[in-house]
């Protein structure tokens, strides 16, 4: 297994083909991603004003400026960020921008010192949750220590925020239909320590 601080260090090399850059999506963007996530079994799904309104989400572009896929990250209490959606459009997959979205993402929530929480059942996101050193549950119930002081954000706060949203619900109950899919969703939990805000705060992200 990769260590974190591997990862950390020895991010891929910049790509000319695209570029991360930090910034919300336009209402034109954000409607061809939720339009494109809407034909996926994997994401239960975010509304146009999540990806408009975000704070903390990471675009990669062509030379051009044009979308190619996108990071949504949502803090949802004073001390976790969920890295909440990461999607890249389906003809420009296989050429590293999931995986720079993912890092360049995870790396800025550590720099602004936050705990991190994903939950996924894509296979591809699960590794490299697996890869940054997350600690990998199939519940965010009964969790063992030291997450056992968060278990009240995790286990009901958290759950609470993510479907106190109609189109969410909406999309969960359309998705078991359409896909009938049984594939579980497996949690990613990260407890930040003060060494690994330090490397985060001298790291240039990729792409950036």
């Amino acid at each position: 297994m990769v260590s974190y601080f591997s990862r950390i260090v020895f991010l891929p090399p910049v790509n000319p083909s695209f570029n991360i850059r930090k910034r919300p999506l336009t209402q034109q963007e954000a409607r061809v991603i939720v339009r494109a996530i809407k034909r996926t079994s994997n994401i239960t799904g975010y509304t146009v004003r999540e990806w408009t309104n975000s704070k903390h989400l990471f675009v990669a572009e062509n030379p051009k400026g044009e979308i190619l896929g996108a990071c949504l990250t949502l803090d949802f209490s004073k001390e976790w960020t969920e890295i909440s959606v990461l999607f890249v459009l389906k003809e420009h997959r296989r050429n590293g921008i999931g995986q720079a979205l993912f890092l360049t993402s995870y790396i800025d929530t550590l720099k602004r010192k936050k705990n991190v929480l994903i939950m996924s059942k894509n296979k591809t996101v699960v590794s490299m949750m697996r890869e940054v050193g997350l600690d990998i549950f199939s519940t965010l119930k009964n969790l063992p220590t030291p997450y056992r002081k968060h278990q009240l954000t995790l286990g009901l706060l958290y759950n609470i925020v993510w479907i106190a949203n109609l189109y969410r619900i909406k999309e969960i109950i359309r998705k078991a239909i359409v896909y009938a899919s049984k594939e579980p969703f497996v949690y990613g939990l990260k407890l930040t320590s003060s060494a690994e805000f330090a490397i985060a705060e001298n790291h240039t992200s990729c792409g950036a």
